[in-house]
């Protein structure tokens, strides 16, 4: 790791506030009333077998290839009502058999790392820690952080500290202070994308009814890169609302403009938004729709903006007692503009699904099955991709 990947971070919920728990679009409609609960402790061994009909991402000829994939996870909830953590860990590495060309390697990493930690100070005040980590080669599409093709290895990490004070019924302010960064292995991609980004926000909250509070917010956010003259600052301004529409249903907007000041290009004023619907019927499934629309850090130098919709739906249901199954489809169309040698501006569009079953064996032990795709239709011809994966594979689980 060439940085130093840590460092802490600050955000926040009261009972009626609303929190970022996670990254990216993870955490927008994110809630102090999303942790888990479930076993205190469990850990799992996996495996599977799979083909990837495109492994290095590539416009021009594809690179099919049979691959094989262990991995290790573990993952510990513990706490009480006023205090509660959990803490992940996973690795896992996969073995292309065919080789790749143009790589290194035929052998790749895949590790994450999470702790959300979250503690009732007192009535009014609810203190916080999110943060995240991965360490892995593939694009994270519903996080939005990382270069949108496959590139090389590279670390993220997000951490997220925050804090909640509830003045009254119905007023309350929430304050956060987060830190992330990228940094890539491939020293071209890395020379021009490796950045730390700090971000401060207050937000004030007014408990409109009981299913309506009323929110707005300001943020001050600087990104740091390693490349010279790519540095920002940016304020954003932003309104909007958290809704339950019903128990199992529940929605948040955030509307606004971000003013962007950057070393090389100036200042620049856009629209951004963020939007989010959770559902949950039933202890058997759920449903996450998120949006995010806005400005988003650039992967290609020569383009001074990159103005992205990213939206993600996930669905997740236990069909019977013994199978289960996941669905995630993301959407990404990004706009890629004013360039620094005349280029011409053009479009892009990403479509990112997944699909999977599991069906349980035994009382500890899982058959899995999934399907992955990522279809890119760009402006520039030699983005342009289409990519399939198939797996099957078995997991067991200790606790």
């Amino acid at each position: 790791m060439k940085k130093k990947l840590a460092i802490m971070a600050l955000v926040g919920s009261t009972a009626f506030a609303t929190s970022s728990q996670a990254q990216g679009l993870l955490g927008i409609g994110a809630t102090d009333e999303d942790f888990e609960s479930g076993l205190p402790f469990t850990a799992t061994i996996s495996a599977d077998f799979g083909w990837d009909s495109n492994a290095t991402a590539s416009s021009g000829d594809k690179d099919e290839s049979a691959y094989v994939r262990g991995g290790i996870g573990t993952r510990w909830l513990t706490g009480n009502r006023r205090t509660s953590a959990t803490i992940g860990a996973s690795f896992s590495t996969i073995y292309y058999f065919d080789g790749l060309e143009g790589a290194e390697d035929d052998v790749f990493y895949n590790a994450r790392a999470s702790v959300d930690f979250r503690h009732h100070a007192s009535r009014r005040l609810t203190l916080g820690n999110n943060f995240y980590y991965t360490y892995e080669i593939e694009p994270d599409y519903t996080i939005g952080e990382s270069a949108s093709r496959r590139t090389d290895q590279y670390h993220y990490f997000y951490n997220s500290t925050w804090a909640s004070y509830a003045w009254s019924r119905r007023v309350s302010t929430v304050a956060r202070y987060t830190l992330s960064g990228v940094y890539y292995e491939d020293d071209i991609v890395s020379s021009s994308e490796d950045r730390l980004t700090q971000t401060g926000s207050l937000e004030g909250r007014y408990l409109l009814n009981r299913l309506t509070t009323l929110v707005g917010e300001y943020r001050l956010q600087h990104s740091n890169y390693d490349a010279n003259q790519r540095d920002y600052l940016s304020h954003f301004a932003l309104a909007g609302l958290d809704h339950s529409f019903s128990r199992d249903l529940r929605g948040t907007v955030r509307v606004g403009a971000e003013f962007r000041d950057s070393d090389a290009y100036g200042t620049d004023t856009t629209p951004y938004g963020e939007f989010a619907l959770r559902y949950f019927p039933n202890r058997e499934s759920s449903w996450h729709w998120i949006t995010r629309i806005g400005n988003e850090d650039s992967e290609l130098s020569n383009y001074q903006q990159r103005f992205s919709y990213r939206t993600s739906l996930s669905y997740n249901r236990v069909l019977t007692q013994r199978l289960r199954t996941n669905f995630g489809i993301t959407y990404v169309h990004t706009d890629f503009e004013k360039s620094d040698f005349n280029f011409n501006d053009y479009n892009e569009d990403i479509i990112a699904l997944n699909l999977g079953l599991s069906y349980r064996l035994m009382s500890n032990f899982d058959v899995n099955a999934g399907y992955y795709f990522t279809a890119v239709d760009s402006g520039q011809e030699s983005r342009e991709y289409d990519r399939h994966r198939v797996s099957l594979g078995g997991s067991m689980t200790f606790n």
